[in-house]
């Protein structure tokens, strides 16, 4: 299960892991681990969001995949909240 908590703790593990590569000049070498990073920890500030308006249960896992395009993610997620469309269109082009 995964919940609020956890989707917060995630997102320090990876903004971190981020930073440290950014201070180890490591950009270019990484850049497919820092581009997973940033992804991964947006699906998580999705979901945080997405548990502070009560639409999801603690053991919903939001999966940076389902961003791979527009129409994926309006399936993954059927309901609706403020500002969707600009919030999934956001997380697509990520």
């Amino acid at each position: 299960m995964t919940s609020m908590e956890e989707h917060k703790k995630a997102v320090k593990e990876l903004e971190d892991d981020m930073q440290e590569k950014i201070r180890m000049h490591l950009l270019h070498e990484r850049q497919k681990i820092i581009g997973f990073a940033a992804s991964e920890a947006a699906a998580n500030c999705f979901a945080i969001l997405l548990h502070k308006k009560n639409l999801i249960s603690s053991g919903f896992n939001v999966n940076h995949k389902w961003f791979a395009s527009l129409e994926r993610a309006k399936e993954k997620f059927p309901f609706e909240f403020p500002h969707k469309n600009k919030i999934l269109e956001l997380l697509v082009r990520e």
